[in-house]
């Protein structure tokens, strides 16, 4: 009987722990803004931010840890919530890029492209880590090829 791959491929635990990590610092972006003495009321989340912000981080939360526990077809739930979040996050900075002209300075713009920069980058790591042959061989119990 052939032996079927059972370790975890490095790359989904990872990236799965950097989008439970990313999922968390969401929540916890959404708890300083609103219960912060120091933020304006005008910047405090709303219902909808609440649930709109809170359910993408959990759902990139959930799956990722579902994907590490090797659920079946979890990897592309994984897929699919960082999707929603860094593509969420990425619409609203380029968005905010494209049509404020004084961003606030140099500072500002720098750390605004960096968010981009950072959306891009954790994007294109989970295409890689949940699409690639040892996630999908790990997630489907595919046999190992055998050592000569």
């Amino acid at each position: 009987m052939a032996e079927t791959n059972a370790a975890r491929p490095t790359r989904l635990w990872i990236i799965g722990g950097l989008n439970v990590f990313s999922g968390l610092i969401g929540v916890g972006g959404l708890f300083v803004l609103a219960f912060a003495a120091s933020v304006p009321e005008a910047l405090r989340p709303g219902l909808s931010t609440w649930l709109a912000g809170g359910m993408t981080a959990l759902f990139l939360i959930a799956s990722s840890v579902l994907a590490l526990l090797r659920f079946a077809r979890a990897q592309y739930a994984m897929l699919a919530a960082a999707v929603i979040f860094f593509g969420w996050i990425l619409e609203q900075n380029v968005e905010l890029l494209l049509t404020i002209n004084d961003l606030g300075g140099h500072a500002v713009q720098t750390r605004v492209f960096g968010t981009v920069g950072r959306c891009v980058i954790m994007l294109g790591l989970n295409l890689w880590a949940t699409l690639s042959r040892p996630t999908r061989d790990f997630m489907t119990h595919t046999p190992t090829a055998p050592v000569l």
